[in-house]
Protein backbone atom coordinates (compact mmCIF):
# COMPACT_ATOMS: atom_id res chain seq x y z
CA UNK A 1 0.00 0.00 0.00
CA UNK A 2 2.88 2.30 1.04
CA UNK A 3 4.09 2.01 -2.55
CA UNK A 4 1.42 2.66 -4.50
CA UNK A 5 0.78 6.08 -2.29
CA UNK A 6 4.19 6.77 -3.25
CA UNK A 7 3.74 5.71 -6.75
CA UNK A 8 0.71 8.23 -6.76
CA UNK A 9 2.09 10.96 -5.24
CA UNK A 10 5.28 11.39 -7.57
CA UNK A 11 2.33 11.17 -10.21
CA UNK A 12 0.82 13.83 -9.12
CA UNK A 13 3.47 16.15 -8.21
CA UNK A 14 5.42 15.76 -11.32
CA UNK A 15 2.01 16.72 -13.16
CA UNK A 16 1.82 19.63 -11.02
CA UNK A 17 5.58 20.45 -11.57
CA UNK A 18 6.88 19.80 -15.08
CA UNK A 19 4.75 20.66 -17.73
CA UNK A 20 5.07 18.59 -19.98
CA UNK A 21 6.27 18.54 -24.31
CA UNK A 22 5.58 22.04 -25.77
CA UNK A 23 3.26 22.07 -28.57
CA UNK A 24 4.94 21.58 -31.98
CA UNK A 25 4.39 23.72 -34.43
CA UNK A 26 2.20 22.06 -37.67
CA UNK A 27 3.86 24.17 -40.10
CA UNK A 28 6.67 22.00 -38.95
CA UNK A 29 7.75 19.50 -41.10
CA UNK A 30 8.71 19.03 -45.41
CA UNK A 31 7.11 21.64 -48.29
CA UNK A 32 7.10 22.26 -51.64
CA UNK A 33 7.03 25.87 -52.97
CA UNK A 34 6.16 26.39 -56.38
CA UNK A 35 7.81 29.38 -57.23
CA UNK A 36 7.49 30.69 -61.21
CA UNK A 37 6.33 27.12 -61.78
CA UNK A 38 9.30 25.14 -60.47
CA UNK A 39 9.11 23.13 -57.41
CA UNK A 40 11.34 23.77 -54.99
CA UNK A 41 11.58 21.48 -51.34
CA UNK A 42 12.01 23.31 -48.42
CA UNK A 43 11.89 21.67 -44.65
CA UNK A 44 10.78 23.82 -41.86
CA UNK A 45 12.33 23.22 -38.18
CA UNK A 46 11.08 23.54 -34.98
CA UNK A 47 13.95 26.43 -33.91
CA UNK A 48 12.99 28.68 -37.12
CA UNK A 49 15.83 27.72 -39.27
CA UNK A 50 14.45 25.79 -42.95
CA UNK A 51 17.00 23.55 -45.01
CA UNK A 52 16.61 23.34 -48.74
CA UNK A 53 18.80 22.34 -51.46
CA UNK A 54 16.71 24.07 -53.98
CA UNK A 55 16.84 27.44 -52.50
CA UNK A 56 20.29 29.36 -52.40
CA UNK A 57 21.21 31.00 -48.93
CA UNK A 58 20.85 30.92 -45.04
CA UNK A 59 16.98 30.38 -44.47
CA UNK A 60 14.98 31.38 -41.30
CA UNK A 61 11.16 31.53 -40.75
CA UNK A 62 8.10 32.13 -38.33
CA UNK A 63 4.67 32.45 -38.32
CA UNK A 64 1.97 34.92 -36.78
CA UNK A 65 -1.14 33.29 -36.42
CA UNK A 66 -1.48 32.57 -40.24
CA UNK A 67 0.94 34.85 -41.45
CA UNK A 68 3.94 32.64 -42.49
CA UNK A 69 7.47 34.53 -42.91
CA UNK A 70 10.42 33.32 -44.33
CA UNK A 71 13.94 35.26 -44.61
CA UNK A 72 16.69 34.38 -47.49
CA UNK A 73 20.06 35.64 -47.02
CA UNK A 74 21.83 34.29 -49.96
CA UNK A 75 26.41 35.08 -50.36
CA UNK A 76 26.06 37.90 -52.93
CA UNK A 77 24.31 39.88 -50.03
CA UNK A 78 20.64 39.64 -51.80
CA UNK A 79 17.57 38.87 -49.31
CA UNK A 80 14.93 38.03 -49.81
CA UNK A 81 11.19 38.60 -48.14
CA UNK A 82 8.51 35.65 -48.13
CA UNK A 83 5.25 36.38 -46.54
CA UNK A 84 2.30 34.55 -47.20
CA UNK A 85 -1.06 32.94 -45.31
CA UNK A 86 -1.89 29.69 -44.00
CA UNK A 87 -4.77 28.21 -44.93
CA UNK A 88 -6.62 26.93 -41.74
CA UNK A 89 -5.55 22.99 -41.81
CA UNK A 90 -1.89 24.01 -41.90
CA UNK A 91 -1.01 21.97 -45.07
CA UNK A 92 -1.11 24.76 -47.46
CA UNK A 93 -0.07 28.59 -48.13
CA UNK A 94 0.45 31.21 -50.53
CA UNK A 95 1.87 34.49 -50.94
CA UNK A 96 4.32 36.94 -52.33
CA UNK A 97 8.19 36.97 -52.29
CA UNK A 98 10.46 40.23 -53.00
CA UNK A 99 13.98 40.85 -53.18
CA UNK A 100 14.33 43.70 -50.71
CA UNK A 101 18.20 43.73 -51.05
CA UNK A 102 20.43 43.03 -53.65
CA UNK A 103 22.00 45.07 -56.42
CA UNK A 104 19.94 45.41 -59.67
CA UNK A 105 17.62 42.68 -59.00
CA UNK A 106 16.36 45.14 -56.03
CA UNK A 107 12.20 45.29 -55.80
CA UNK A 108 12.15 42.12 -58.26
CA UNK A 109 8.54 40.29 -57.24
CA UNK A 110 6.09 37.29 -57.90
CA UNK A 111 3.91 34.82 -56.13
CA UNK A 112 4.41 31.71 -54.23
CA UNK A 113 2.18 28.47 -53.59
CA UNK A 114 3.30 25.25 -51.12
CA UNK A 115 1.89 22.86 -49.84
CA UNK A 116 2.79 20.19 -46.98
CA UNK A 117 4.34 17.07 -47.68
Amino acid sequence: MTKRIALLTTLIVSLVLLPGCPGVNPLVGTWVFNVQGVNRTVILSADGMALSTDFEGLLTWGVDGSEFRMGQFQSDDSRFAWTGRVNSESNGMSGWWIIWEGGAAEGMCDSWTAAKQ
